[in-house]
């Protein structure tokens, strides 16, 4: 039997009973999300306060770094942190393999950054983007955080992660808004969060209370790139699809264009981020204590994930509907113009989702393979979307980006049936019937536009009881078919 082997046995071995772990996953879930809650609303401020401060222009070239530093961090991670929890039980000598990988993987991505800097700032047509790549290089550098969370998650210690989270959010908000008002332009929005995720790394390890010594042992360093790489393949992969609508309108458009579309995109994938960082940090642990059949993770994931769907594709239907007042009041009528791509990106969030939930059930059951290979489909059908639409303009950039994630969503629904029982699109049920309930919210929830202005106070407030007496309905179905 291989070291990978034992270990993957020892994972079966230590697996927990379903009600306790069902236990651990509500606590899991209610920590997180209350972590998460707190950490959207300290962005959001960021968002509201700063628009008010800085230009369209400044958001813009801060969007470019941004996209570019989520790349450099997943490839400074190489899988390591999902890597620490999937080998709970190897031992020492895999974790201080792994804190060595790490801790160079993100010297040389920063290093990296540094150098190719110019290049970067010449393809996307701005030298006001090689100092916010300096700070964002020294960001990278400076927060090998993978190996600490991973122990965290492995725990379960979900409080002592949302903690450090929620202050890193705060502090970045704190750090930007000050140099925002001393005249530091866009730097001011790479300067907060490279800031925010060294001080997070720092807190991480002081709360993972683990001593982990540099090691450099070759088989552990193999199980952790054989299972981790493929997952950088796809997070590679999904992130530059998720944000190659902005790089590729940054090649064609203006700064300003970049900076509306780059808010309606944030404002879209705010249901999105939410889920998944609750989702997949509580659920995956979860899963993978039940041992790596895809038998006995299958039913806790598929009622999970329909859940999910349900009640974020009601909220994503009030969003759609009311997105002209959520840019009014959030950001000004200067940022009018982001309104209607709100719109359109938010109606293909549903699908996005679904893929994050599915990712989940893959990484349990160890199909990472299979993930990277969806990851790929996905990523070609979304940047040949965005390339042809980006240079037709926002809003048409915006109908390919949704459209492209309703088609990739096809082979993922097909390839999650073959993998739990062999038929295509086994299951598919947790993925339309909640699209189903989001288009009944959408139409009664835009019937008072017939009637009043999105942007006034009073349209908005019947939109949301009728909003929130739907979801109030569907919380009551889910309750009572759970009892049953």
């Amino acid at each position: 039997m291989t070291d990978h082997e034992r270990r993957q046995d020892g994972l079966s071995g230590v697996s927990s009973p379903r009600g306790r772990t069902g236990a651990t996953m509500r606590r899991g879930f209610a920590w997180t999300a209350l972590g998460r809650a707190l950490v959207q609303v300290a962005q959001l401020a960021n968002v509201v306060i700063l628009a008010r401060v800085l230009t369209p222009a400044d958001f813009g070239l801060a969007t470019v770094t941004a996209s570019i530093v989520v790349i450099s961090t997943l490839v400074a991670d190489v899988g390591i942190s999902t890597s620490i929890v999937h080998f709970r039980t190897a031992g020492a000598r895999f974790a201080g393999s792994a804190l060595s990988l790490n801790l160079l993987a993100s010297l040389l991505v920063g290093a990296v950054l540094v150098l190719a800097a110019p290049q970067i700032a010449s393809f996307f047509g701005g030298d006001g983007l090689v100092p916010l790549l300096y700070v964002a290089a020294a960001g990278v550098a400076a927060s090998p955080w993978s190996v600490p969370l991973g122990s965290l998650a492995a725990q379960q210690r979900f409080g002592a992660i949302v903690t450090v989270e929620v202050s890193g959010a705060v502090l970045a908000f704190a750090v930007s808004l000050g140099l925002a008002l001393a005249g530091a332009g866009a730097v001011s929005l790479v300067a907060g969060p490279a800031l925010s995720g060294v001080v997070q790394a720092a807190a991480f390890y002081v709360l993972a209370r683990q001593r982990n010594r540099l090691r450099w042992d070759r088989g552990s360093i193999r199980d952790m790139l054989g299972y981790g790489m493929p997952l950088v393949g796809y997070g590679l992969l999904s992130t530059f699809a998720s944000n190659v609508d902005r790089l590729s309108l940054a090649r064609t458009g203006s700064a300003f264009s970049v900076g509306l579309y780059s808010r309606a995109a944030q404002f879209a994938a705010l249901p999105n981020a939410v889920l998944q960082s609750v989702v997949h940090r509580v659920m995956l642990p979860s899963l993978a204590r039940l041992g790596p059949s895809i038998a006995a993770q299958f039913a806790p994931w598929r009622r999970t994930t329909h859940d999910c769907m349900l009640l974020s594709c009601g909220a994503i239907a009030v969003g759609c509907t009311t997105a002209e007042f959520i840019v009014f009041v959030a950001l000004g009528n200067q940022w009018l113009g982001a309104a209607s791509p709100l719109s359109v990106l938010l109606a293909g969030a549903p699908f996005l989702i679904y893929q994050g939930l599915a990712t989940v059930l893959l990484q349990a059951c160890g199909r990472t393979r299979l993930q990277l290979g969806l990851g790929a489909v996905t990523a070609v059908i979304t940047i040949v979307a965005a390339v042809v639409a980006a240079r037709e303009g926002v809003l048409a950039l915006a109908i390919a980006v949704s459209l492209a994630a309703v088609v990739s969503s096809l082979f993922w629904t097909y390839a999650i049936g073959r993998v739990a029982g062999g038929r295509p699109f086994a299951g598919v049920g947790v993925l339309l019937r909640p699209l189903a309930f989001g288009a009944v919210v959408a139409a009664v929830t835009g019937a008072p536009l017939l009637y009043g202005d999105g942007r006034e106070l009073a349209t908005v407030v019947v939109q949301l009881v009728l909003g929130l007496a739907l979801s109030a309905g569907a919380v009551i179905m889910i309750r009572r078919a759970r009892r049953v």
